[in-house]
């Protein structure tokens, strides 16, 4: 059984969406993975800087999710 639910990450510890700038541009492509992406606060800011550098963007949770935060994602783009 997994248990990283019960020891989340600190958000003064997780990376700021600039740190993508740093990513080389013309990419075939960038995942971006995780437990479950759609729940950081500042994921829009993540994918916009992330949809200049790569033709292909792929977002993939690692958990079952009912896709509530998808539209928010989507709308923001």
């Amino acid at each position: 059984m997994c248990h990283t639910w019960q020891h989340p990450s600190k958000k003064d510890e997780e990376f700021k969406p600039d740190l993508v700038n740093k990513i080389p541009d013309g990419l075939k492509f960038i995942n971006i993975t995780g437990g479950e992406p759609l729940l950081r606060d500042d994921l829009d800011q993540i994918l916009q800087i992330a949809l200049r550098k790569t033709k292909r963007l792929v977002v993939e949770c690692q958990h079952i999710a009912n896709g509530k935060m998808c539209h928010n994602i989507v709308n923001s783009l």
